[in-house]
């Protein structure tokens, strides 16, 4: 008569999927100290949204970015970009002061990259203390409406409203504007071509991974098996 075979209980297989993706550190859910209703409402830039970009050419989409950047006089842009490989994630930011591109945990999403990107440029925004009119130009238009739509459940999305909210006090004005992607945009190519630098680095940036990042990573690796 044959033994019944022996099957681990859940937890312990879940632990062992954990252990084999890599789990890093991870972020914990964090009720925030500062009411909904005392953040500052984003301002964003959707205007090129409405350009489908295989009925325009690259030059006429740029010109219509240019034409909107107008809006926007005396303003210092932003770039930002996040990049995900097979065994690396990393983003980047670009202005023409100021430039970073850093690897993230493997663990992350492209999605959480973007946000750390704008994360990263609103911190050097907050410490400016020569410009009062900011524009963060993005392609990564989940991200930006994630933001506009003050998505508190994502961590990196309230580290953007807080760093927002302490913008604003400083009586600065910063504008989140979707960027349409490889259309030749030298700025948006630039942070693009940091981010993939950034990918092969050695140096990588110590910051939690969130659950639900990980939770996704893990799902992926388990339908793989």
């Amino acid at each position: 008569m044959n033994k019944p075979s022996y099957i681990q209980p859940f937890p312990y297989r879940i632990e062992d999927h954990i252990n084999t993706v890599g789990s890093g550190p991870v972020t914990h859910h964090v009720i925030p100290d500062i009411p909904p209703w005392h953040l500052v409402q984003p301002e964003v830039d959707l205007s090129l949204t409405s350009f489908k970009k295989d009925s325009k050419s690259a030059l006429t989409i740029r010109s219509e970015f240019e034409d909107a950047l107008d809006r926007y006089p005396d303003s210092t842009l932003f770039y930002t970009d996040g990049s995900k490989s097979e065994d690396s994630v990393a983003c980047s930011f670009f202005s023409n002061r100021l430039r970073l591109k850093m690897k993230l945990p493997v663990q992350m999403s492209v999605f959480t990259s973007e946000l750390i990107a704008i994360l990263s440029a609103l911190k050097c925004v907050e410490v400016d203390n020569e410009q009062h009119q900011f524009v963060i130009c993005s392609d990564a238009l989940s991200a930006i409406m994630a933001i506009h739509g003050m998505d508190v459940r994502h961590p990196y999305v309230l580290k953007v409203l807080y760093a927002i909210k302490s913008i604003y006090q400083q009586e600065k004005i910063v504008v989140f504007m979707w960027c349409p992607p490889h259309v030749g945009i030298p700025g948006n190519e630039m942070a693009d071509t940091l981010a993939k630098e950034a990918l092969s680095s050695t140096n990588l940036a110590e910051l939690t991974v969130r659950a639900s990042d990980l939770r996704c990573l893990i799902k992926k690796y388990i339908r793989s098996r």
